[in-house]
């Protein structure tokens, strides 16, 4: 038992001794496939909430859009945190996101995600802490040029 202990403890220095890049390698390679998807409940609601009621929407589109969804924001998050490292920060913060996008050739999507964390940040600021999501899509205006 004695021996587990000191075991134990000299594998997690071990651990504490590997890079950073060997910590995320290691995570993702143990990671199944799935969990690196979004879930596919969340995708089909919210695919389903700008249809009518009596469409369907088909597994496969479902099972496109999850990957599809999953993989945006594994780029986006992956070039947001190269601007954190380039900076020396450790926190990724919404900013770093639309910065992210725009690196990645996205205007269009940074400034959609801009407009909604503006708004998103006032709805904090005015005691609003968890804004409803569709309120504030719906209240963001694609055209204008603010």
């Amino acid at each position: 038992m004695e021996q587990n202990k000191t075991n134990m403890k000299h594998n997690r220095n071990n651990k504490n001794e590997e890079s950073s890049e060997d910590m995320d390698e290691t995570y993702l390679a143990n990671l199944k496939t799935t969990d690196r998807l979004l879930p596919i409940a969340n995708i089909s609601k919210i695919m389903k909430n700008p249809i009518p009621k009596v469409a369907k929407v088909a597994k496969d589109a479902k099972e496109l859009m999850q990957k599809s969804a999953s993989e945006f924001i594994a780029v986006v998050t992956c070039m947001a945190k190269e601007i954190c490292e380039s900076e020396n920060r450790k926190t990724l913060t919404g900013d770093d996101l639309i910065r992210a996008m725009e690196q990645l050739g996205m205007p269009y999507y940074a400034e959609l995600t801009r407009k909604y964390f503006v708004k998103y940040k006032e709805g904090i600021k005015n005691g609003r802490p968890r804004a409803r999501h569709n309120s504030l899509i719906e209240s963001i205006d694609v055209n204008d040029d603010d």
